[in-house]
């Protein structure tokens, strides 16, 4: 003979001794990271590049200082050399070649004073006049120290021999001597100086 009697009823179960049981059993996550640029160690620079830095002196009184020296030491130079020199072009083509260099050491140290290349334009062929005059007294004499006091005492004289032998591309030398100064003044007076009203590009 066979009773049936109903399964026992389990008693209720409380939470656990670590609380309610999670989800798969893994600590509940925030919410997801945004996604963005990451860090950059550097800041863009403004429009323009940031202010530039100081460029090189403006000494105008120096510049003409300088100049007027280069001048007289190339008319003692000229004076010997023509002194010395068999070909006649060879004088032209130095007194040529001495503007520019003269006209990029006054605008290198003087700046951007509108009164370099003028000064310029005007010491390279006066140098070069007087060297000439010098030279031919040196021809003339067998002396420097002749040469130097005929130089002083009849400069109107040798002056007249010197317009007599004067041909037309001697004028060219003394014209090319004048215009080559004053552009090299204008581009040394440019040499690390900043022009106005330049900006850099942007910079990302």
């Amino acid at each position: 003979m066979s009773y049936s009697y109903p399964p026992p009823q389990q008693p209720p179960q409380g939470p656990g001794p670590y609380g309610p049981p999670q989800g798969g059993g893994f600590p509940p996550q925030g919410p997801p990271p945004q996604q963005g640029w990451p860090p950059q160690g550097f800041q863009p620079r403004p429009y323009g590049g940031g202010p530039q830095g100081p460029g090189r002196r403006e000494l105008p009184a120096l510049g003409f200082f300088l100049g007027l020296v280069a001048a007289v030491i190339f008319f003692f130079v000229y004076a010997v050399i023509i002194e010395d020199a068999e070909d006649e072009h060879l004088v032209g083509w130095l007194g040529l070649l001495f503007g520019p260099a003269l006209g990029f050491l006054m605008g290198l140290v003087g700046g951007r004073s509108p009164g370099m290349p003028i000064a310029s334009a005007l010491l390279g062929p006066v140098a070069m006049y007087f060297g000439q005059i010098m030279g031919i007294c040196l021809l003339l004499t067998a002396t420097s120290d002749q040469g130097t006091e005929l130089f002083f005492e009849e400069f109107s004289h040798v002056s007249e021999l010197w317009k007599e032998n004067l041909v037309g591309v001697d004028i060219l030398y003394f014209i090319g001597c004048a215009v080559l100064g004053a552009v090299a003044a204008f581009a040394g007076g440019r040499v690390g100086r900043p022009g106005p009203g330049i900006q850099q590009p942007r910079m990302y």
